[in-house]
């Protein structure tokens, strides 16, 4: 049941929708290829008007905005990369086909910045939708917009989330698709069999303390790795890792990975989870044992358009290792079983949860460029405006 309180709130927000500032971050630019993102030169914080609202649709609110490394590959940069340009693209969620997908999603100059969002129905015109309903999805970076619940204008419909059962935090981080279910379900299906062997596992993760890296390790170690490895870029998160439960963790700028990886696991490697690419991933497969199994996620170091290329890929050959790439929603009938398993041990105890979590919507900018400078541990989180204890 909704307090009066927050009745009384919900009122003074629907007063105040009508007056509204609305705010939107939008491409000022798109970034040269190999650069990386400048906040004051490829994006811009602008006045939109307020949105109507009409019947089947609601107005939402946003209350906080979650950041994915890989988002500006395809969103933001002007040459995207050909796997989003190919016109066979289709993705089936939830009944409903999105030709294109990830084509659609390519902004123009003038266009509206997108990211997974967290947003609260303000005004609505939808009766499955009231006024409060907290819903979390791909949309608009911007304070105030329409969303039709039966028609979504990007990738999928958004999600209704459950305080109930689980903070605003805990639903963008651990059990959000981008992270804690994509660590789940990546490591489950590609390297479970390697985990379930019944022998020593010795696991490497690369980008230990970003959004999907901390949980890997984590449910690697749940699900039965004897020992496990991360890499990260400072001494303070491979301290916070270790708390996580990482067995040991390298500094890859004030080390030399690779002769660390022979020092920390002079046996060999399992199974390397990867979410960085090149020059990482080139040390990573020098020391896999045979039949090794490499879990392709990510690869941070080339989503400004840096490649590099690898120069060791026979030894996949030789040393008979297996790479799988993947995305997550091939396996979209496995997420609800996946969150179920992830509540549970979030709920015992056995899953802990950190993320990085500021605020001001007018701090967009200078925190998605800040993705890529390691400013965060684990989830990195925009709350747009402070809200009292409370709200949401």
């Amino acid at each position: 049941l909704i307090s009066p309180r927050r009745n009384m709130f919900f009122l003074f927000l629907l007063l105040a929708v009508v007056d509204a500032q609305n705010e939107a971050w939008v491409l000022k630019a798109h970034p040269p290829p190999g650069s990386a993102i400048n906040p004051n030169a490829h994006l811009e914080l602008m006045e939109v008007p307020v949105p109507e609202v009409n019947p089947g649709q609601v107005l939402l609110r946003a209350t906080h905005v979650t950041y994915d490394a890989s988002i500006p590959r395809f969103i933001i940069y002007e040459d995207m990369p050909a796997f989003a340009r190919q016109e066979s693209i289709a993705a089936e969620l939830n009944g409903a086909v999105y030709p294109d997908l990830l084509a659609s999603l390519h902004r123009q100059i003038g266009q509206p910045l997108l990211s997974n969002i967290v947003a609260e129905v303000a005004v609505s015109q939808h009766a499955d939708y009231p006024v409060g309903t907290v819903l979390s999805g791909f949309a608009a970076v911007q304070r105030f917009q329409s969303y039709t619940p039966d028609k979504p204008e990007y990738v999928r419909p958004m999600s209704r989330l459950d305080l109930s059962v689980a903070t605003i935090n805990q639903h963008v981080g651990p059990l959000a698709v981008s992270t804690g279910v994509t660590a789940y379900l990546s490591i489950k299906n590609i390297a479970g069999e390697k985990l379930g062997s019944g022998k020593p596992t010795t696991v490497y993760v690369s980008a230990a303390a970003g959004a999907v890296g901390l949980y890997a390790g984590q449910i690697f170690k749940l699900l039965g790795a004897t020992k496990v490895i991360g890499s990260t870029g400072s001494d303070e998160k491979a301290k916070r890792l270790l708390e996580l439960g990482y067995d040991h963790v390298i500094n890859y700028k004030t080390t030399d990975l690779n002769k660390a990886l022979y020092q920390v696991a002079p046996e060999g490697i399992d199974i390397y989870f990867d979410n960085v690419g090149g020059r990482q991933l080139e040390i990573a497969i020098a020391h896999m044992k045979e039949f090794g199994v490499l879990v392709l996620c990510g690869s941070i170091s080339s989503y400004n358009g840096e490649e590099y290329g690898v120069k060791n890929m026979f030894e996949v050959v030789v040393r008979q290792l297996r790479m799988e790439g993947f995305v997550v929603m091939q396996w979209l009938d496995q997420i609800p079983d996946a969150r179920k398993v992830l509540s549970g041990w979030l709920k015992e105890g056995k899953l802990k949860t950190e993320d990085t979590t500021l605020t001001g919507f007018d701090k967009h900018g200078d925190t998605f460029a800040g993705l890529y400078n390691g400013i965060n541990f684990g989830k990195l989180i925009l709350e747009v405006e402070k809200l009292p204890n409370d709200e949401l």
